[in-house]
């Protein structure tokens, strides 16, 4: 009886064989990641020099499919954490668990990657902006003023930095453009020629919209409402050393 069992087991796992083998002609299903090209270093190269001296090379670095180093006996990055799509994959989770730091970091890493991606780092650099994330803020507003990504705005540009810079107050919503007198000179540029001597450093307001006639404003800007806050920058035709701000 035992016999029989024994028999009839293994007619079982030849039928299980029969079942489960792939039928004739057709190739064992494959991984798709046997298919992606990798930087494959294949092993060393034995060498002999003369009748005595026997050395080692290193191998060949060459691009290959995955299972094509494999099979060779090579070697090939399997996880890179370090580059730049790893650090994307590794902070995709918070960022989409609404982490604005994470937003962040992954809005740099799109920006940063080769080739960049202008797109999805406004994306993120947006989420983390609604969040009130002053980083993102500041890279978004850089995005918008170069027009990478998004249009390019200046006026929106300018109303995330003054968020990021806790500047209150109802948002901007129109940028005078500077005449060509007003331009600065280009670097390389002969200075315009004039019989006074140059100019001293003055400050130039931005915000709010600055006195008619001043001709040191290259840029003015018009807002629905004056506060107390005043944004400016410093204008001066030679390089300044120190600037000291009084309440």
């Amino acid at each position: 009886m035992a016999a029989a069992w024994r028999r009839l087991g293994g007619l079982a796992a030849a039928a299980l064989v029969m079942a489960t083998a792939a039928p004739s002609g057709e190739a064992a299903p494959q991984d798709s990641n046997d298919f992606v090209i990798v930087d494959c270093r294949l092993p060393p190269k034995t060498r002999k020099l003369g009748t005595q001296h026997i050395y080692q090379v290193a191998g060949q670095l060459i691009r290959t499919p995955a299972k094509d180093c494999e099979i060779r006996g090579g070697e090939y990055t399997l996880d890179d954490p370090g580059s730049y799509a790893g650090a994307i994959k590794r902070w995709t989770g918070p960022a989409e668990g609404g982490d604005p730091q994470a937003q962040t970091n992954l809005g740099a890493l799109y920006e940063r990657s080769n080739p960049p991606d202008y797109a999805q780092a406004a994306s993120w650099y947006k989420k983390a902006s609604d969040l009130n994330f002053a980083p993102a803020e500041i890279a978004l507003g850089e995005l918008y003023e170069l027009g990478r990504g998004v249009p390019k705005d200046p006026v929106q540009a300018l109303n995330l930095y003054r968020k990021a810079s806790g500047i209150s107050g109802k948002a901007l919503d129109y940028i005078e453009p500077a005449t060509d007198a007003q331009k600065p000179q280009q670097q390389g540029a002969a200075p315009p020629t004039t019989s006074s001597a140059a100019a001293p450093p003055s400050i130039e307001i931005v915000y709010p919209l600055a006195t008619a006639g001043s001709d040191q404003t290259k840029l003015r800007v018009r807002a629905a409402a004056t506060s107390s806050t005043l944004v400016g920058r410093i204008v001066a035709h030679a390089d300044i050393k120190e600037a000291t701000a009084d309440g």
